[in-house]
C-alpha cells in the first residue's frame, strides 16, 4: 500500500495562502467530498475539499513545471521570482 503522508504534510503547511473561487460541475463536486470522506475514516485526521484540491493543484504544478523545462526551457520558478513572489514559500 502507498503512503500518503504527504496529504498530512500539505494540510498542515503553515504558509500565507489567498481564496479563490472555483466553479466545478456538480459530480466534480460530489466526487472530490467523496474522497475526502473516505480519506477522513480510513485516517487519522479529517480530509477537506480543499485540501485535496490544494494537493491536486500543487501536484498539476509540478508535472506542468517537468514538462516546461523539458520541453521549453522555461523554469517557473525564475519566472514567478520574476514577478516579486518568493515560489518557495507558497
Amino acid at each position: 500500500m502507498k503512503n500518503y503522508d504527504h496529504f498530512k504534510v500539505q494540510i498542515k503547511r503553515n504558509v500565507p495562502k489567498k481564496q479563490i473561487s472555483l466553479y466545478l460541475e456538480d459530480i466534480t463536486l460530489a466526487q472530490i467530498e467523496k474522497v475526502a470522506s473516505i480519506f477522513s475514516a480510513i485516517g487519522n485526521s479529517k480530509f477537506t475539499r480543499n485540501a485535496l484540491i490544494q494537493e491536486a493543484v500543487s501536484k498539476f504544478i509540478l508535472e506542468a513545471d517537468i514538462y516546461l523545462k523539458d520541453t521549453l526551457g522555461a523554469d517557473i520558478d525564475t519566472l514567478i521570482k520574476e514577478m516579486g513572489v518568493n515560489p518557495k514559500n507558497n
